[in-house]
């Protein structure tokens, strides 16, 4: 059965159209093309050098206004480690004539990780720990996400129910249950809270010729703990590139960092198995990290 959230909209050439006429003139007659579409956001391509970013659901409206408000300031930060953002060219606000708040950001060519083999990925792990480093920085206003960015703790209930859905062996959830349960148990995170991407997976990372080209899709953007984002390196790599990504982040694989981190990446595993019956993609990328939880 699908997984992924129904949609409170729908966002096609028509509406896009208009609205670009509405905001943008100087885009109005530019050739348009679906591009993607996840949980909360629909994309679609402006001509060569642009997309539309659109909200599909109402709650969603929230998160694009996070984009437009603070992504500005997180691309430049990224911009000095050579790894792009998504940050709004033109933030539209909802107005009489546009019924909801949508962004109009650059096009990244290239493709998403997740879509490049895990044993082909190793050669920007160190560019994607120096643009982690880049971002990582106290935040003193952030928009507050429950879901992201707190201790593990207070998400403990939620994960654990995932963590009995999980369709997975006796085995491996074994396995998943005591990467969590070590994350629990290791030092919560004890400094300032810092700038996350949130919803930092292979499918949020955009790569060409084996060159990290940009992140995308902050919408989940907020501070807190930084393990939410250091879990990339479980999610996205074998152990060999995890050991190089790490490294180059500065974080030792047995720390309370790392220990909260690789509890992070069991929960998304949990949450992906549980909820990607509709994206095969998805789910063959939640097997391969569990595959390499182990080891």
């Amino acid at each position: 059965m699908p997984d992924s959230p129904a949609a409170d909209r729908v966002i096609d050439e028509l509406l896009v159209r208009g609205l670009l006429r509405a905001a943008t003139p100087e885009f109005a007659e530019a050739p348009l093309a679906f591009a993607a579409e996840g949980w909360d956001c629909a994309l679609w391509r402006v001509g060569e050098h642009h997309a539309a970013r659109l909200p599909r659901r109402e709650v969603a409206d929230a998160l694009v206004r996070h984009e437009q408000e603070f992504l500005p300031a997180i691309a430049r930060r990224l911009a000095t480690a050579g790894v792009g953002a998504p940050a709004p060219l033109v933030a539209v606000h909802a107005n009489e004539a546009t019924p909801f708040p949508w962004s109009l950001v650059p096009w990244f060519d290239g493709e998403a990780a997740i879509d490049v083999p895990r044993a082909e990925r190793g050669a920007w792990a160190g560019p994607l720990a120096a643009g982690i480093a880049a971002l990582h920085v106290p935040a003193a206003s952030f928009p507050e996400n429950p879901f992201r960015g707190v201790p593990l703790a207070a998400r403990d209930a939620s994960i654990r129910a995932r963590l009995r859905e999980a369709p997975v062996s006796a085995a491996e959830h074994a396995l998943l249950d005591a990467a969590w349960h070590d994350a629990l148990a290791a030092e919560p995170h004890i400094g300032p809270p810092v700038w996350l991407h949130g919803d930092l997976h292979p499918g949020n990372v955009v790569v060409r010729g084996g060159r990290l080209v940009a992140l995308i899709d902050f919408g989940d953007l907020t501070a807190g703990d930084p393990c939410y984002d250091i879990a990339v390196g479980w999610l996205a790599f074998s152990p060999v590139d995890r050991a190089r990504f790490l490294a180059e982040a500065g974080v030792d694989e047995g720390s309370p960092l790392a220990l909260r981190a690789r509890g992070w990446a069991a929960a998304f595993i949990a949450v992906l198995l549980c909820a990607s019956d509709d994206n095969p993609r998805y789910a063959a990328e939640a097997r391969a990290a569990l595959a390499d939880l182990a080891r």
